[in-house]
């Protein structure tokens, strides 16, 4: 904090940043756009095919218009780079996000990813914007905690064996971080379908209801008698006839705190039981 922010003479911004970007956080996200990608990928010798990907994937304009320089037969860095601030200063504050995704995923093969979320989340808090960077996605979590139980969720279940419960980790997690056409319904089926593969993956590769596979999964180690209530009540939940996943009904009255819950509590979930299975062997590190 400020001196003028400890002694009163100015008020730091104390609400969120929701469906807004004001001038300092813009200026902050194209700082680290600048800095940590695009300089990264000059001294890489990367950012010519970076600009070549960003006007045909995300501009979705012609590559012959790129600038280029034929005095040293290469793209123009500084004139492209003029060209991409010009956008992203007169864009909405959706596209402004739109663009950072776009730009973390076009680079994450090239750049550490921990690098850049951990550079753009700590910018993302300190102007109090409503959203942090998660897996890739512009996300509207912003406890610290639920953001390190979802990453840690998808991080351990990369490997080929729980590559199921990973894909439904993610599903959940676009689903609920679509700015434009949330879709919490089918988050919420995402995440309590993590559970299910992951279940059932412990228990030897067959499949049940979450009920009973939980059972089956009690004699293999021991899960405490909470924790196997409160997820076969939000199972229920669930699966009874007003139901997120109940055949008959239209659409569901869930919306992003619905969802939210979900994907926090199921990835919660998921770390318990691996670290569980891991410890009585169930599981390959």
């Amino acid at each position: 904090m400020l001196f003028s922010e400890r002694y009163g003479y100015t008020k730091p911004r104390e609400a969120l940043q929701i469906e807004s970007v004001d001038e300092p956080l813009r200026n902050r996200l194209w700082n680290v756009l600048a800095e940590a990608i695009f300089n990264k990928l000059i001294r890489l010798e990367e950012f010519g095919s970076f600009l070549q990907r960003l006007w045909h994937g995300y501009f979705k304009k012609n590559i012959d218009s790129i600038p280029y320089d034929k005095w040293i037969n290469d793209y123009n860095y500084k004139e492209s780079r003029k060209e991409i601030k010009e956008y992203f200063y007169g864009a909405q504050w959706f596209q402004q996000y739109d663009f950072v995704e776009y730009c973390v995923k076009a680079v994450k093969d090239k750049i550490s990813y921990t690098d850049i979320e951990g550079l753009f989340n700590s910018n993302l808090e300190s102007e109090k914007a409503g959203y942090r960077l998660i897996n890739s996605l512009i996300t509207p979590i912003t406890n610290e905690s639920e953001i390190q139980g979802i990453k840690d969720a998808i991080g351990s279940t990369e490997n080929h064996a729980l590559k199921s419960v990973n894909t439904h980790l993610k599903a959940a997690l676009t689903k609920l971080s679509d700015r434009q056409n949330p879709d919490y319904r089918n988050s919420i089926k995402e995440s309590i379908s993590a559970i299910e593969a992951l279940v059932n993956i412990i228990n030897g590769g067959t499949k049940g209801t979450l009920g009973a596979s939980i059972k089956k999964l009690k004699t293999k180690i021991t899960i405490h008698p909470a924790l196997e209530s409160g997820f076969n009540s939000i199972y229920g939940y669930t699966n009874d006839a007003d139901g997120i996943r109940h055949a008959m009904m239209g659409e569901a009255d869930s919306d992003f705190d619905d969802a939210k819950y979900m994907l926090v509590s199921c990835s919660a979930f998921v770390n318990y039981l691996i670290g569980k299975a891991s410890k009585a062997g169930l599981l390959s590190a």
